[in-house]
């Protein structure tokens, strides 16, 4: 396993972003299926065809006691594209609320953030808002709503209907 690309210290436990590599498929895919099923579908070959895209970082959360030496438990798993825009930030429940999100967004370099809101795990947009990112455009889709998120304030927001979303 490389080097972790970030890593800090969490309550006895050491959390790590590293690369998914070819040898990580496996693994990402049993975490998706296992984690996410009750809020997405991931076709045959998705996690596969991500890595391939030279567009798309990919990126595992990985877990270790402090005093262990090898990474063991994928956590969570996070996709950006062209290098600053956060798609996906997945974290297993009972990783979720203890920070790991935040230190996660922090030290990445994100110029937008899209967020899907419904989620049975809650709407994802409060979180992000806290960390200093606003809404700048919601568009609904078949699979639901999508808000984009920027860093900093803007309060000319609209979707593509022109209209100001609410600042809920």
């Amino acid at each position: 396993m490389d080097e972790p690309l970030f890593r800090c210290g969490h309550g006895g436990v050491e959390v790590a972003l590293f690369s998914v590599t070819l040898d990580d498929v496996l693994a990402v895919e049993h975490f998706a299926d296992a984690v996410l099923r009750d809020d997405f579908f991931f076709r045959k070959g998705h996690w596969l065809s991500l890595l391939a895209d030279r567009r798309v970082r990919l990126l595992a959360v990985r877990s270790r006691p402090e005093e262990e030496p090898a990474w063991s438990e994928l956590m969570g798993v996070v996709v950006v594209y062209d290098d600053s825009t956060l798609h996906n930030l997945f974290l297993s429940k009972q990783w979720r609320g203890l920070g790991i999100g935040t230190m996660i967004v922090r030290s990445l370099s994100l110029s937008k953030i899209r967020v899907k809101t419904n989620m049975t795990a809650g709407d994802p947009t409060g979180f992000y808002r806290s960390l200093g990112f606003t809404r700048q455009v919601a568009v609904e889709g078949k699979k639901g709503q999508i808000v984009v998120l920027t860093p900093g304030s803007n309060s000319d927001v609209q979707n593509p209907s022109g209209e100001t979303p609410d600042a809920s």
